[in-house]
């Protein structure tokens, strides 16, 4: 089992599902522009004057703006701000005040796992349609469904970073973890109480749900729903198989044992939201 880390703004430290072990996860939208980004050469050529000017009226508007969010203390406020203001100065000031755990920072643009450095990406406030018309009976009919802004890891938990969790929670290594917390094969793939040389940035497999959740809020996550992981793995598309169209391909996914192993995190292109290896690894 492959597991991703995801959190909401109003639900820190939510219910998981039975599914795959999420928690926060990923980096902010790619909405967050570097001021060398948005400097042009006519920008360059105002006069020093107006462009003071410019710069302490867009401020004035970032601090308004920002009281604003924070007082709706909502994830659409949030939505609404970095809509506004993508390189705000009052971001992690919204951040914390919708609910972002002091085990999670933000830097960079970025919002971080303190302890696993996992990089995290936010999935916008919203409806999507959930199901497959033709797929099992629990996925029928296609049906909308909202979801309230959230964040999810953009990688898959690595070898490494399950590491630092079992060393600092050694109950879960493999010789320590409880007969009813896994199904006999718990981190199988591994080498007793670590993983093979050269299987660092590798996701690791053979994670027992008990052990994903007590992985996911040792780092300040939780798991996702299946709503949030179906919407964060369709990438904003609709009505397609997977996240690039309806037919498979295998310079997008590793499946179907067709490399016969896992690949480093990050080798396959990203989806519609930056989030890797959704379809497979």
């Amino acid at each position: 089992m492959k597991f991703k880390e995801e959190v909401t703004h109003d639900d820190a430290v939510g219910a998981g599902s039975d599914r795959h072990c999420g928690g926060w996860a990923g980096r902010l939208p790619d909405i967050f522009p570097t001021a060398a980004g948005n400097t042009t050469a006519k920008s360059l050529n105002r006069p020093a004057g107006r462009g003071k000017k410019l710069a302490q009226r867009k401020a004035e508007a970032d601090t308004t703006a920002s009281h604003r969010a924070i007082t709706a203390n909502t994830t659409e406020s949030l939505d609404a701000y970095l809509k506004d203001f993508p390189s705000g100065q009052y971001v992690e000031q919204i951040l914390r005040a919708l609910g972002l755990p002091p085990e999670l920072v933000y830097r960079n643009g970025s919002i971080y796992s303190e302890k696993s450095n996992a990089e995290m990406v936010w999935i916008p406030a919203g409806e999507f349609q959930m199901g497959d018309n033709g797929g099992d009976d629990d996925e029928r009919p296609v049906h909308t469904v909202y979801l309230s802004a959230f964040y999810m890891d953009k990688y898959e938990v690595t070898n490494t970073q399950f590491k630092q969790f079992i060393d600092a929670k050694p109950r879960w290594r493999k010789d320590r973890i409880r007969t009813e917390y896994h199904d006999g094969e718990y981190l199988l793939a591994w080498n007793g109480n670590t993983y093979w040389s050269g299987k660092a940035g590798h996701p690791v497999v053979y994670v027992s749900w008990y052990a994903a959740m007590a992985y996911a809020q040792w780092s300040g996550k939780r798991l996702p729903t299946e709503a949030e992981w179906e919407k964060a793995a369709r990438g904003g598309l609709v009505g397609v198989t997977y996240p690039w169209g309806n037919t498979i391909d295998r310079t997008k996914a590793n499946y179907d044992y067709h490399v016969g192993d896992t690949t480093p995190v990050g080798r396959y292109p990203a989806n519609g939201y930056g989030l890797y290896d959704m379809v497979g690894n």
